[in-house]
C-alpha cells in the first residue's frame, strides 16, 4: 500500500505515533546523557545510591568477600558485649550528677513524647493520621513520602526527631545539641568507603570527613532485644575500627544503634564493650498508653543529654568544635576530674593537661601526617603523628597501655639516664591518664629519626654510586645490635624489633644514623631495684607489681613476621639474643626487595604468613638449616649479594643458630631458656668489641651467664662421602651392573640407566636420587628437616639429635598448604613425605613415561646425556642391541 492510499485519519495517527516515538527516543537519549554526565561529575552519588547498593556489592564478589572477611576478623577481636544500666554507665564516666540535674530540668520544660509521631510495628514505619497536622507532623510526612524502603524510612524519621528535639530545646532556652547530623545512606563519607546511616559531627566542622565524625548511628528495622546478629555487629565494628585508627584523640567510641522502635548505645573501650539499652524511641502502636508516653520521655531525655556532652566528656581526650590541627600539652599541671569527665573511683590522676588549642604554659605540637599502623579493637594502641614542635620536625606519640605493663616513658627514662646510644631524644613527655578503665594514656614528643629500615635501604641502594651500600647496611646492623645489648645491660628488653621500629637517616656521605624506636613493649628485668622504684613513682605505677605480673604472665609480644624461633613456638622468655634474631629477619626482609629472586612474585617460604605461629617456626627451622639455599628460602638471590654483606649475613646466622658447629634450631624450639654460645669470630663481623664483652656478662633474669664464649671455630659435623659412579664399561667388566650404584650427593638430576642383561632391557634407578625430587608438585626438591633421637647408641652422647633420613620436606612454596589430611581444617602446613614412598612414586612416573611416550620424563633426565634420556619399548628394536655409548 502506498502512502497516498492511506486514509487521512490513519495517516494522522501514523504521524502522531511516529512523532511520539521520536520524542520518546529524544527523551531517553537526553536522560541517558544526563545520567552519564552525572556519573562523570559525581560518581559517588550514583555508584553508592541505595537502589544500586546491593547490585554493586553483588557485581564485585571479591570486594564483598574481603569486606566480610575483614568484619569477621574484627568480631573475633572484640570483647564480649556486656549489658550495663544507663545509671551505672554514667557513674563510671562521672556524669551521674550532671544527668540528674539535666533530667530534673527537662521534665519540667520539655515534652519529648509530643515530638514523636511515627510508630514502628512489625518492621513497618507508619505515620498516624492527624486532622490538623502541625509542622512536626509535616516534616515526618515529607521524610517518608515516596520512600518504600522501611530502613530508609526509619533513618529519615530519626533525623527529623533529632532536629525536632534541638528546635524544642532552643525554644525553651534549654541546652541544645552540640552536633549536626548527616544522612549517609546513599553516599559514602568523605575519606572512606563507609556508609553509616547517620554521621554525627561537631556543629562547626565543615569538612564532613570520616576522620572528623564524633559518633555514628546505625538503624535496622528488626529489633534485637537480646543479642545483635553477627552481620550487624561486624558492620558496626568496621566503623569503630576506622574511628580508632583515624582519630588520635579517641578515648572510647560510642555508637547509637536504632533497631526497630528500640534505642541502644554501644560503647567500645580498650578493655571492654558495653551495651546500654535506653528503651523505646518510637511508639509501637497508634494509640500509646500513658506508661509508654512516660517511657518515651525518659529515653529521649537520655538521648538529648548525650548529645549535649562535649567531646572531652563523651569519647575524646580533649574538647574541640572541629577536627583539631594542634595538640597542646602542659606537663605537671593537674586536671580535675570534672574537666575530663572521669570519676574519682577510677583512681584518675591526670598529670598533663591536653587541649586542641594553645594556652598559657603549654607546648604546642602542630599535627601533620599520621603514620598508618595496624591496630586492634582491644589492647594496646599507639598513635604516631609527624609534625613540628618548637620549629623542629618531630613525632608525637600517644600510647594507650595497660596499667599492668611498663610505661614507655619509664623505659625511656631508664635508657636516657644510662645514656644508651641509638635511642631517640625526647623533646617533651607527660602522663595524661594514669588509670582510665584499666589503661593509662601517655604522650611523648620525639625527634624525627628518619625512615623505616626497608625504605631507607631501598633509597640508599638507588642513589649509591660508589659501592658504599654494603657498608651502610653493616653500619646499621652494628648500631642496632649495640643499642639492644646496652639496653639489656640496663635491664630493658625491647621485644618488638620490626621494620617500622628501626629508623634510619643519612647524616653525610659516609655516615648513617640508626635508631631503635617504639619501646612500648619493652620489659624491665631489674624491676626490684631502687632505680626502678624511683622511676615508678614518677610515672604512677607499681614497679614490683608490674614486674611480677610480667614474670607470672609474660605477654606474647612482637611482630610475628620477625619473631625468633623460640618465640614462634610459644616461649615468652626473651633476652637480647632474641632481639638480635628479630634484627636478623628484619634485615633479610629489607634486602629481599633489593636482591630479589627472578620471577619471585609469591611470598618467600621464610616469611610466609600463617595463623598458627608454630607452623612458621617449623618452616624457619628447616629453612635456616641448609647452607646452600637458606637465602633463597627468604627470597634473596645469593649470587647478587655483595661479598661484604654476604659475609655479615653468614656471620649472623652462625652466631644465632649454631653452637660448636651444630645447628641448634631444634633446641631453640624445645628449650625455652636456651643458653647461647657466642662464637667471637662470628660476632666480630657485625658487633664491636665492647658489645661482645657485654654479651659475656650475666643474664638479668636467671642470674647465670647469658652466653658462653669460644674463640676458635668449632669443628663441623663430618659428612659421608659416596663412591663415584662407574662408567657403563667398568660396570659391565666388574659385573656390578646388576646392583644399584651409589652416586655423588651433589648430582642435580636423577639419572635412569638401561643396560642389557641376558638379552633383555633393564632399567636401574638410584634409590637415593629418586627420593630427592618431590612426586607431588613435580618442581621442588626433598630435603631432611625432621629432628629425631639418634638411633645409634654409641654416637648418641656426641650427637643426641639428628635429622631424620626417612621423613623429608619439599622446599617448594607450591607444597605449602597442600598436605593431605583432615579436610575440615584450612590450616597451612608443610608437606612431609616418606623417602621410600617418594622413590616409589617417582619410579612410577618413570614407568608411565616409558609406556606412554617411550621416554623417561624430562625432569628425570640428565642434561646433554642422550643415552640416559631415551628408552625403546621391548619390541625387538635393533637399538636395544647396541652398546649404551652408541645409542642416540
Amino acid at each position: 500500500m502506498s502512502e497516498r492510499d492511506i486514509p487521512e485519519d490513519a495517516s494522522g495517527a501514523a504521524n502522531a505515533s511516529s512523532s511520539k516515538r521520536k520524542s520518546e527516543s529524544v527523551a531517553k537519549r537526553a536522560q541517558s546523557q544526563k545520567l552519564s554526565s552525572n556519573i562523570k561529575s559525581s560518581p559517588t552519588s550514583y555508584v553508592y545510591s541505595r537502589a544500586s547498593k546491593r547490585t554493586h556489592d553483588s557485581c564485585d564478589p571479591e570486594k564483598e568477600n574481603k569486606r566480610n572477611d575483614r568484619r569477621e576478623a574484627l568480631v573475633k577481636q572484640m570483647h564480649q558485649i556486656k549489658s550495663v544500666d544507663f545509671d551505672l554507665f554514667l557513674r563510671e564516666l562521672g556524669l551521674e550528677q550532671k544527668f540528674n540535674r539535666f533530667a530534673a530540668d527537662a521534665e519540667s520544660k520539655l515534652d519529648y513524647a509530643s515530638l514523636c509521631r511515627p510508630y514502628v510495628i512489625k518492621e513497618q514505619v507508619k505515620l498516624e493520621e492527624m486532622e490538623n497536622p502541625d509542622d512536626c507532623y509535616l516534616e515526618y510526612a515529607k521524610a517518608i513520602d515516596g520512600v518504600s524502603n522501611q530502613e530508609e524510612r526509619l533513618v529519615n524519621c530519626f533525623i527529623v526527631l533529632l532536629e525536632a528535639i534541638g528546635d524544642k530545646a532552643e525554644e525553651s532556652g534549654f541546652p541544645n545539641s552540640r552536633y549536626g547530623y548527616i544522612d549517609c545512606q546513599k553516599n559514602a563519607v568523605r575519606g572512606s568507603t563507609h556508609r553509616p546511616d547517620i554521621a554525627v559531627y561537631c556543629v562547626n566542622d565543615t569538612t564532613r570527613r570520616f576522620d572528623a565524625i564524633h559518633m555514628v548511628v546505625e538503624a535496622k528495622t528488626r529489633s534485637f532485644p537480646n543479642n545483635i546478629s553477627r552481620d550487624n555487629i561486624g558492620q558496626i565494628a568496621d566503623y569503630v575500627y576506622s574511628l580508632w585508627k583515624m582519630q588520635i584523640t579517641r578515648k572510647f567510641v560510642p555508637v547509637i544503634f536504632l533497631h526497630g522502635a528500640s534505642l541502644s548505645l554501644l560503647v567500645f573501650f580498650r578493655t571492654k564493650t558495653i551495651r546500654v539499652d535506653l528503651g523505646e524511641a518510637f511508639f509501637e502502636n497508634e494509640k500509646p498508653k500513658k506508661i509508654e508516653i512516660q517511657g518515651i520521655n525518659i529515653v529521649l531525655a537520655q538521648l538529648h543529654f548525650l548529645l549535649t556532652l562535649s567531646p572531652a566528656e563523651f569519647g575524646h581526650i580533649c574538647d574541640f568544635t572541629k577536627k583539631p590541627s594542634q595538640l597542646c600539652f602542659s606537663s605537671g599541671s593537674a586536671t580535675s576530674s570534672t574537666e575530663v569527665g572521669i570519676s574519682d573511683h577510677l583512681q584518675e590522676s591526670a598529670l598533663a593537661m591536653v587541649k586542641a588549642g594553645p594556652f598559657e604554659g603549654s607546648d604546642v605540637f602542630d599535627l601533620g601526617q599520621t603514620f598508618d599502623r595496624r591496630i586492634s579493637l582491644r589492647g594496646r594502641i599507639a598513635y604516631t603523628v609527624k609534625g613540628t614542635f618548637k620549629g623542629e620536625e618531630a613525632v608525637l606519640k600517644l600510647s594507650w597501655t595497660s596499667i599492668e605493663r611498663l610505661p614507655e616513658n619509664a623505659a625511656y627514662d631508664i635508657l636516657a639516664k644510662s645514656r644508651v646510644e641509638g635511642v631517640p631524644r625526647r623533646l617533651s613527655k607527660g602522663l595524661i591518664f594514669a588509670n582510665f578503665m584499666g589503661y593509662r594514656l601517655e604522650y611523648m614528643v620525639l625527634e624525627d629519626c628518619g625512615e623505616p629500615l626497608s625504605q631507607a635501604l631501598k633509597r640508599l641502594h638507588q642513589i649509591d654510586r660508589l659501592g658504599q651500600f654494603p657498608g651502610y647496611v653493616v653500619s646499621i646492623i652494628k648500631q642496632v645490635a649495640a643499642c639492644l645489648v646496652n639496653a639489656y645491660v640496663e635491664g630493658i628488653v625491647h621485644r618488638d624489633i620490626s621494620d617500622g621500629n628501626i629508623a634510619v637517616r643519612r647524616l653525610s656521605t659516609n655516615m648513617i644514623d640508626a635508631r631503635v624506636i617504639d619501646w612500648g613493649y619493652s620489659k624491665d628485668t631489674m624491676f626490684e631495684s631502687d632505680r626502678s622504684a624511683k622511676v615508678a613513682r614518677v610515672w604512677h605505677y607499681d614497679s614490683k607489681q608490674v614486674g611480677n605480673n610480667e614474670m607470672a604472665h609474660d605477654p606474647f609480644t612482637g611482630t610475628p613476621r620477625y619473631m625468633g624461633i623460640s618465640t614462634l613456638f610459644g616461649s615468652t622468655f626473651r633476652n637480647v639474643v632474641t632481639d638480635i634474631e628479630s634484627l636478623f629477619y628484619v634485615v633479610l626482609d629489607a634486602l629481599r626487595t633489593i636482591y630479589m629472586l627472578p620471577k619471585s612474585e609469591e611470598e618467600p617460604v621464610g616469611f610466609i604468613h600463617h595463623e598458627r605461629l608454630d607452623v612458621l617456626g617449623h618452616i624457619r627451622v628447616s629453612c635456616i638449616r641448609f647452607d646452600d639455599d637458606w637465602l633463597a628460602d627468604f627470597g634473596i638471590l645469593k649470587a647478587s649479594v655483595p661479598g661484604e654483606l654476604l659475609r655479615v649475613l653468614q656471620a649472623m646466622r652462625q652466631f644465632l643458630f649454631f653452637n660448636d658447629g651444630t645447628y641448634i634450631g631444634t633446641d631453640l624450639a624445645r628449650n625455652r631458656q636456651y643458653i647461647y654460645t657466642v662464637n667471637e669470630a662470628s660476632a666480630r663481623v657485625f658487633m664491636d668489641e665492647k658489645t661482645i664483652d657485654i654479651l659475656k656478662g650475666k643474664d638479668r633474669r636467671t642470674g647465670g651467664p647469658l652466653t658462653s664464649t669460644t674463640t676458635k671455630d668449632s669443628p663441623t659435623k663430618p659428612t659421608r662421602t659416596r663412591r663415584k659412579r662407574k662408567t657403563p664399561d667398568q660396570q659391565e667388566a666388574s659385573g656390578s651392573s646388576k646392583r644399584l650404584q651409589l652416586i655423588d650427593e651433589n648430582e642435580e638430576v636423577v639419572t635412569v640407566k638401561r643396560y642389557e642383561l641376558d638379552d633383555r632391557p633393564q632399567i636401574f634407578q638410584s634409590a637415593f636420587l629418586t627420593s630427592t625430587l618431590c612426586p607431588y608438585c613435580k618442581t621442588g626438591r626433598l630435603k631432611k628437616s625432621f629432628p629425631v633421637e639418634n638411633p645409634r647408641p654409641l654416637q648418641r652422647d656426641k650427637w643426641p639429635v639428628i635429622t631424620s633420613h626417612a621423613l623429608l620436606r619439599c622446599n617448594s612454596v607450591a607444597c605449602i598448604g597442600r598436605m593431605a589430611g583432615d579436610d575440615s581444617t584450612d590450616l597451612l602446613s608443610v608437606r612431609h613425605t616418606n623417602r621410600d614412598l617418594a622413590a616409589v612414586l617417582n619410579f612410577q612416573h618413570i614407568v608411565r613415561g616409558l609406556r606412554l611416550n617411550s621416554k623417561v620424563p624430562e625432569r628425570f633426565q640428565r642434561p646433554k646425556r642422550a643415552r640416559n634420556a631415551v628408552a625403546a619399548p621391548i619390541d625387538g628394536n635393533a637399538a636395544l642391541n647396541e652398546p649404551p655409548a652408541q645409542r642416540q
